[in-house]
């Protein structure tokens, strides 16, 4: 009876599907990305093309609305769909919804992309609302043993190693890691498949371990998936990769000690004493400083609106890729407008007007590749349905598994969706081997109880 008054009561402090405190969180958010996207972004790197270019009243209120109105159907529920659309929440959607309002000089032309993505976002936070069946904890869920998963990821470790070779590898800052990258290239371009063992270490081995070690109490695991995230920063420069333990372990404890129906404020907390931090120190004149403010606020943060932006601008006066830029769609059709140039390389040598040599590779979050590059605002519209059927298929995958669990496992599935389509996310960076496992495998003592109620 307790419990039930609580959670009446708990039920009673809701706006719309959400509670007072992830409404307010939303609010307190959108003006704290305004401040980083004016006070940091645009200070420091306008000439990357951050800019403030529209500022009446009305502008601005409009897209206040628009970026907070998704919130309203987060239910806040302890779901594998909620873990990862809050996550596209802060990193991906309200960055995009602000960096359009101050990008272009006719806001109007353009607020067809912010209702598009209002759209996709409300549609990933209802994902939750479709009952399905759970698995039973005794059906066919224990068909590929978890030692064959764990064996994997140390012979594919073994391949990485000897194919880069001990002489190869080099523990560098993150301003050299370009070098190595090109200093390594030509494993890659020597022996394709690599590429799919490097980038299936980093999203689906490296959490994997972390996931059973910190859940599991075992040192062990959690020094291998150390170990694994080194490999790969040591031989292909990937940051994101040297992160995901840090990652992983700020996950863990958040849901640990703070619980995840504070995730997003916390999220949010993070990122406001990272502003702080980076107006009192005085970053632009500390060398260290800069750089992690960098990583954080603009690396991680704020990418994803200046590539939206990229986007927008490339394909109004290009044609689109209708899918194309997938390598199986381009084999089939021969379709892809861009001859031998990358995605992201045609892409940003237009927007800012370099070679294409010259021209970094502009990856970005799969609502931009899928949806933007592929056909414009119909583009949004057609792969915020995919993934949302995607999202609730995952719900029904993950539901027998204690939730922690699954959120550290999916870290490198969210972690790749910042930065490539989703069919690459599947595919290459092991989205679908992440499926397989939570289908056909069990860690026993890490299963729900069949009685346990994970929505209450």
């Amino acid at each position: 009876m307790a419990l039930l008054k609580r959670k009446m009561k708990l039920d009673g402090k809701r706006i719309g599907r959400t509670d007072i405190t992830n409404f307010m969180t939303a609010i307190v958010f959108v003006f704290i990305y305004r401040y980083i996207h004016i006070d940091f972004l645009v200070k420091y790197f306008e000439y990357f093309g951050y800019c403030d270019l529209t500022s009446t009243y009305y502008e601005k209120w409009i897209t206040n609305i628009i970026a907070i109105i998704p919130i309203l159907l987060y239910s806040g529920r302890e779901k594998a769909s909620n873990y990862i659309s809050i996550l596209i929440y802060i990193l991906i959607y309200v960055p995009i919804i602000i960096t359009i309002q101050y990008s272009f000089s006719n806001y109007y032309n353009v607020i067809n992309y912010q209702l598009v993505f209002l759209f996709a976002m409300c549609l990933f936070f209802l994902s939750d609302f479709f009952i399905y069946n759970k698995y039973s904890v005794t059906a066919n869920t224990d068909v590929i043993p978890v030692k064959l998963w764990l064996w994997s990821g140390v012979m594919l470790s073994i391949i990485v190693l000897t194919s880069y070779g001990p002489s190869s590898l080099r523990l560098v800052s993150f301003e050299e890691v370009y070098d190595v990258r090109n200093d390594n290239q030509d494993v890659l371009d020597s022996n394709p498949i690599i590429g799919y063992f490097v980038l299936w270490i980093s999203y689906v081995f490296v959490p994997l371990f972390a996931a059973i070690g910190l859940m599991n109490k075992k040192k062990s695991m959690i020094a291998l998936s150390v170990m694994f995230a080194l490999l790969i920063y040591m031989s292909t420069g990937s940051k994101a990769t040297i992160l995901a333990p840090f990652f992983a372990f700020s996950i863990f404890f958040c849901l640990k000690h703070i619980g995840f129906k504070y995730l997003f404020p916390t999220v949010v907390a993070g990122f406001l004493l990272v502003m702080i931090w980076s107006d009192v120190a005085g970053n632009n004149e500390n060398k260290v400083n800069f750089m992690v403010a960098s990583v954080l606020l603009l690396r991680t943060l704020g990418i994803s609106g200046l590539l939206s932006i990229a986007y927008i601008d490339f394909f109004a006066n290009n044609p689109y890729t209708y899918y194309s830029h997938i390598g199986i769609v381009n084999k089939i059709t021969g379709a892809y407008p861009y001859g031998n140039d990358v995605l992201g390389k045609a892409v940003w040598s237009g927007f800012r007007n370099v070679n294409v040599e010259d021209a970094m590779n502009a990856n970005a979050n799969f609502l931009v590749t899928d949806g933007i590059a592929a056909c414009g605002v119909f583009g949004v519209f057609f792969i915020s349905i995919i993934f949302f059927l995607l999202l609730i298929y995952i719900n029904k995958v993950t539901a027998r598994y204690n939730q922690t669990f699954v959120f550290i496992l999916l870290l490198g599935a969210v972690l790749s969706l910042l930065n490539v389509s989703l069919f690459t996310t599947l595919v290459s960076c092991g989205l679908l081997l992440l499926i397989l496992f939570f289908r056909f495998s069990t860690v026993t003592n890490l299963l729900n109880s069949p009685k346990t109620d994970q929505d209450g």
